[in-house]
């Protein structure tokens, strides 16, 4: 490995003094475990990767009754009382106040992503985050994460259902129900028990232009309103919204050329149990 320090030759610098060290695990264990085979085996509070997150923050509020910390399959971790949430239970479903931060989860493998879409879903009180970019690849995996447990869990390891199309998605689409790994897409919640999605750019550079909905309870994907003759272009980086739980509203985005959209299109969405419809999308322009 080489380094190569400048300094800029217009200017007077006073310098400065760099450090480098080499270790068998990550930071050294964070001065919170030892290394064995090149992984940290951390201390009995301590958890992560290199050791670095305590396993029970602020003794998960037990001296405010919000909880307290317990082993849980050889891993301590904090237990909350009802009404708490979070890595250290400080978060008060019940307090009105708000404005303020809590963690309530801690990054697990195969969580790091970005230029992902996520919704929250109040009936299932999880949020649920799909595809992204790992900076390497497009991502195609769909995550939850429960904020009663404050878990990840990785859904697309999970039976997907037998699934036939509506009568209005493309005959050419019926081998694949699931969306292909994507990024720039935009997702957002219905019926509080699961979510819309549209484009996306995907592994081959190209934009999207389908229409997914997805069944949480049923773990389904249905891809829709393939037969509507207006149809938004293929997109990404564009705005999702729902209005009243039946219109379903999309908005601007990066378009195949480059160029940027501002069109504003809807569409009507029915659900009846774990089936969707969708009437055809209308355009609407904007003076």
């Amino acid at each position: 490995m080489v380094v190569l320090l400048y300094s800029d030759t217009n200017y007077v610098l006073e310098g400065f003094s760099a450090e480098y060290s080499v270790t068998d695990c990550p930071f050294n264990c964070s001065g919170h475990g030892h290394c064995v085979n090149n992984s940290c085996i951390c201390e009995v509070a301590f958890v992560g990767e290199a050791c670095e997150f305590e396993a029970c923050p602020d003794q998960c509020g037990f001296t405010e009754s919000r909880g307290w910390c317990e082993k849980i399959d050889g891993v301590y971790r904090c237990m909350c009382n009802t009404g708490f949430l979070g890595l250290d239970c400080s978060l008060d479903t019940r307090s009105s106040v708000g404005n303020s931060w809590h963690l309530l989860g801690r990054p697990t493998p195969g969580t790091h992503r970005t230029a992902h879409s996520g919704v929250y879903l109040k009936s299932l009180d999880r949020f649920y985050a799909f595809g992204g970019f790992d900076l390497n690849v497009p991502l195609g995996d769909l995550l939850a994460f429960d904020l009663t447990t404050s878990k990840w869990a990785n859904l697309s390891s999970l039976p997907i259902p037998s699934q036939s199309n509506s009568s209005e998605a493309n005959d050419t689409d019926s081998e694949r129900m699931v969306p292909l790994p994507r990024y720039g897409h935009a997702q957002a919640a219905i019926r509080d028990d699961g979510f819309v999605l549209y484009g996306g750019q995907l592994s081959n550079s190209s934009l999207s232009d389908e229409f997914f909905y997805y069944d949480a309870i049923s773990n389904k994907w249905n891809l829709l309103a393939g037969h509507s003759k207006v149809k938004p272009p293929p997109l990404t980086r564009h705005a999702i919204a729902v209005v009243n739980q039946t219109w379903v509203y999309l908005f601007g985005g990066g378009l195949a050329n480059g160029e940027f959209s501002s069109r504003l299109f809807r569409v009507n969405i029915n659900l009846s149990g774990s089936s969707a419809k969708f009437s055809s999308f209308l355009d609407i322009f904007l003076n």
